[in-house]
């Protein structure tokens, strides 16, 4: 059966018989025109259905860019004479007014700002409460905030923020790319072979060997090396991502995403000697294929309408596209086709394809790009981002899509207040039999002089007739269809950055946003929910592919240091986070965490600071957390933190830096240490930690033995000493030697 395909594989393709796609081995060069002719008569939507969607999705970004007459763009092309000239409509409108109301550009805006204002503070959740699981959790933390940076997401949110307005649907890719140049530019370090430690006596040296920074002439020395392979995150469109006919979106068989590229550009990503050194056949890459890459026409894809935006001139104007030619020499369609886990393939397949040659057909036991048996559901590297969703079906409804009718239908009555003024302007005149101007012609200029005979006119004088007022109905319905914009785009005054009349309290503007946010919950939920599902790939992809990088560990120090935590590495691999990629997002439950606001609370609560003290610590606490200072109730300082990193050693089984100090709290600890060996954690322990915890916990029990004699001593001293307190200094009454 297989080789049958192979001889005529457009045979069942262009049926739908996706299965028979599994059937052709790894790396077949018939893959490719298998899996194009696939897509391209899969259910019509490559090349009729997805055209249907895509015309409102142009119109919607040509409308953004002041473009509000699209006849010249989009009917043209379809209405030509037999000469192939343009057809009559542009000749019919040619001196119909065509005003532009420029409103879209406040409503996307102020929309974008509302999902992006907020940096995300992402809080990863630890697997357990011992130390170790806690710092891998923080380390993953600092991992986002140095990933979130250095990938620039800011810019590339606000950039997919505009774009489910415009198309209602987006999507971001993540994914290790071996392609990618990684700069590992970080300072030098030396090796010291000794370390300090605490000790009982005092600091010693102890043979532990530990990296410090390399200096010259008191200047830090900085490493340039380049390496290949890092983790990206790209913005990609709704025109580039073609998805099967399904209604949800966890049910996707495949996913297909092509973009243009130049040919010589794609061929020289692949020309460093360190990539072709590491991309061998065995591994799934043909890259002899490079040399044989052909041409392919862009015209025949819905890609056309987006790559010819890179030239798209804004506002009005002759000019829609500065000197885009229909045809692109030199350039190939790139296809990136992931295929979801399946009975011949049990971990996915992902396949790249480039004018018509398999480039990239990962093997059975890789699997595809995105996967990773630690997370077998994830088979791909995209998440969508949607504006509104729709019931049953896969893509979201812009927000510009609903403003259209109410835009179009303002220009259209502003149109008809251009032509009333073109056409009525001037009044006319009721002249009767017997009168006359005086010049002995009529020009209809101000100024001029009419002149009768009273008795011939019998007694009745030239009058002015002055045309209609324009319709006041029609400007009332203007303000209608304007007010019902600002309502659809859920622009409020409060969410603009204007200050509501009579109010003055920085805590009632913090609530009126949060109630005005309201009707966006649902749409900033899942916003949230999107970036959650980001981060959460991202420590992924970290855990999965980053070896031993020293751009995260000196990135991690940095923002330690900014963050004034004591937190600090020296290494950095993805194993260190130890799977902790439980991301939680909150930007938009965020209206009550400006300044104003947290000082209002916390002076509420000094308010009642009094009454806190005098219930049960559990009620205390819950309450506490109401108000949102859950954190104040639990235990913190150097003892804990020191206690919590010694059971981390103990755990490691590095018994050389579990040394006492007498300086440490020994309630502190011993509580510590006792609660932990209650716990069934302690089961897990082997027996040298066990001995080793049970050894400490009687070290500190001696301390606050010792303790509590000095202080019983002490007592017995004082009421010996009596109320003055002479005796126990060893003076005598009268201050005798």
């Amino acid at each position: 059966m297989a080789k049958k395909i192979k001889q005529q594989p457009a045979s069942g393709y262009a049926k739908g018989k996706f299965q028979f796609l599994d059937d052709i081995p790894q790396g077949d060069p018939a893959l490719a025109g298998a899996l194009t002719t696939y897509m391209t008569t899969s259910n019509g939507n490559h090349q009729s259905n997805r055209w249907t969607r895509i015309y409102p999705w142009i119109e919607n970004i040509l409308f953004s860019a002041g473009r509000h007459y699209i006849d010249d763009i989009l009917i043209s092309r379809l209405a030509r004479d037999s000469d192939g000239n343009q057809s009559v409509v542009n000749e019919a409108v040619r001196d119909v007014p065509r005003p532009v109301n420029d409103f879209l550009g406040r409503y996307i805006e102020t929309n974008v700002a509302l999902l992006t204002e907020n940096r995300p503070r992402p809080r990863v959740t630890p697997k357990s409460n011992k130390a170790e699981d806690e710092d891998a959790a923080r380390l993953s933390e600092f991992t986002l905030e140095y990933l979130w940076e250095a990938l620039n997401m800011p810019e590339k949110k606000r950039e997919l923020a505009r774009i489910i307005m415009l198309c209602g649907t987006a999507f971001s890719e993540i994914w290790y790319d071996p392609t990618k140049p990684r700069r590992m530019t970080v300072p030098q370090t030396t090796t010291d072979p000794f370390s300090i430690v605490p000790g009982p006596g005092g600091a010693v040296a102890a043979p532990l060997p530990r990296q410090v920074p390399l200096f010259e002439g008191g200047i830090p020395q900085y490493t340039e090396e380049v390496e290949f392979g890092d983790i990206v995150c790209n913005v990609v469109t709704p025109f580039e991502i073609h998805l099967p006919n399904v209604h949800s979106w966890d049910d996707i068989p495949w996913i297909i995403r092509e973009w243009h590229m130049n040919k010589y550009e794609f061929v020289d990503s692949f020309a460093q000697g360190k990539i072709a050194m590491n991309m061998k056949k065995k591994d799934g890459w043909y890259l002899d294929r490079l040399d044989k890459i052909g041409m392919e026409n862009l015209q025949e894809l819905p890609l056309w309408w987006y790559e010819r935006l890179t030239n798209l001139v804004e506002g009005p104007g002759p000019s829609m596209y500065m000197g885009e030619p229909d045809t692109r020499d030199d350039w190939v369609i790139c296809r990136w086709f992931d295929r979801k886990p399946c009975s011949k393939y049990p971990k996915g397949r992902s396949i790249l394809m480039a004018g018509g040659q398999v480039i990239y057909d990962s093997p059975k036991d890789k699997g595809a790009r995105a996967y990773d048996s630690r997370w077998p559901e994830r088979w791909h590297p995209y998440t969508r981002f949607r504006w509104e969703p729709m019931m049953g079906g896969m893509y979201g409804r812009a927000l510009v899509t609903k403003l259209l009718p109410k835009l179009k239908r303002i220009n259209s009555i502003d149109m008809t207040m251009i032509m009333y003024r073109r056409v009525c302007p001037i009044a006319t005149w009721i002249a009767p039999k017997g009168s006359h101007p005086i010049e002995d012609m009529w020009f209809g200029q101000p100024g001029g002089i009419w002149e009768y005979d009273a008795i011939r006119t019998n007694g009745k004088a030239p009058e002015p007739v002055f045309p209609p007022e324009y319709p006041r109905s029609m400007v009332e319905e203007r303000t209608m269809q304007i007010q019902e914009m600002e309502a659809i785009a859920g622009t409020e005054e409060i969410l603009r950055g204007q200050r509501p009349e009579g109010v003055n309290s920085a805590t009632m503007l913090e609530v009126m946003r949060k109630q005005a946010l309201a009707s966006r919950s649902a749409i900033l939920q899942a916003w949230d929910e999107c970036l959650q599902n980001e981060g959460a790939i991202l420590l992924q992809e970290t855990i999965k592919n980053i070896k031993d990088d020293p751009r995260y560990a000196e990135r991690i120090r940095v923002l330690a240091r900014e963050k004034s935590s004591r937190f600090a590495i020296q290494k950095f691999s993805g194993t260190d986070l130890s799977d902790n990629v439980v991301v939680r997002v909150d930007t938009a439950s965020m209206a009550l965490v400006s300044k104003e606001a947290q000082e209002q609370k916390a002076l509420e609560i000094m308010q009642y600071a009094p009454g806190l003290a005098n219930v049960p610590p559990t009620i205390a606490e819950a309450l506490m957390a109401k108000l949102g200072f859950e954190d104040a109730m639990k235990p913190k300082g150097p003892d804990i933190d020191r206690v919590k990193r010694m059971l981390g050693y103990l755990r490691q089984e590095e018994y050389e830096w579990i040394v006492p100090m007498p300086e440490d709290d020994p309630y502190v600890f011993w509580d510590f240490l006792v609660q932990e060996m209650k716990s069934e954690s302690f089961r897990d322990l082997n027996q040298n930690q066990q001995l080793a915890l049970l050894g400490l916990i009687d070290t500190y029990k001696q301390q606050i033995e010792m303790r509590e004699a000095q202080k019983m001593q002490m007592m017995m001293m004082m009421g010996q000493a009596g109320p003055g307190g002479q005796q126990a200094a060893g003076v005598g009454p009268q201050g005798g030697q």
